[in-house]
């Protein structure tokens, strides 16, 4: 049996209004350190049109339990007509950000990633067994993890972005 996923639901995050980007950028990777996920950023680019800037950014969040589980969250963001503003904060002028953020979350628990039981038969036979018999009950809390991990990956983004009117 191939290794095979078992995907959670994929979340869409909007917002149009003014945030802090390089607040956002900084918080999203602290998140991920403190929750012992491997931040791998995938693509980062900024262009700028004749509305603002354009920012598409990607990246996953992972994190093995074993050589069997391991969670992986895809993030796809983008920024349309950014542009910078002047906020006042606490009587201070500050810099920020406005535009529209579209967020897509795709959170799943990967099983076998390794690809231990790779092939068919016996292989095949081998991993019925295991997942039925040997780790029966692990895969649900596995499941229950990831999808923890996800929801408090939306409340961070939510927080963030100054969205934070709960969950």
């Amino acid at each position: 049996m191939a290794p095979w996923a078992i995907p959670l639901m994929t979340v869409n995050i909007e917002k149009k209004g003014v945030y802090d980007f390089e607040q956002f950028y900084r918080d999203m990777k602290e998140w991920a350190g403190n929750q012992a996920l491997f931040f791998n950023e995938k693509v980062f680019s900024m262009s700028k049109s004749g509305e603002g800037n354009e920012v598409s950014w990607n990246y996953e969040l992972t994190k093995k339990f074993d050589n069997y589980f391991q969670i992986r969250i895809a993030v796809n963001l983008y920024v349309f007509r950014q542009i910078e503003v002047l906020v006042k904060v606490d009587g201070k002028q500050i810099t920020m950000n406005q535009g529209f953020v579209a967020i897509q979350i795709k959170p799943k628990l990967e099983v076998d990633y390794l690809g231990i039981f790779k092939g068919k038969g016996i292989s095949k036979l081998l991993q019925k067994l295991y997942q039925n018999y040997i780790i029966d009950g692990r895969i649900g809390a596995r499941y229950g993890y990831t999808f923890e991990t996800s929801v408090g990956l939306i409340k961070a983004i939510r927080k963030s972005l100054g969205m934070d009117l709960g969950l």
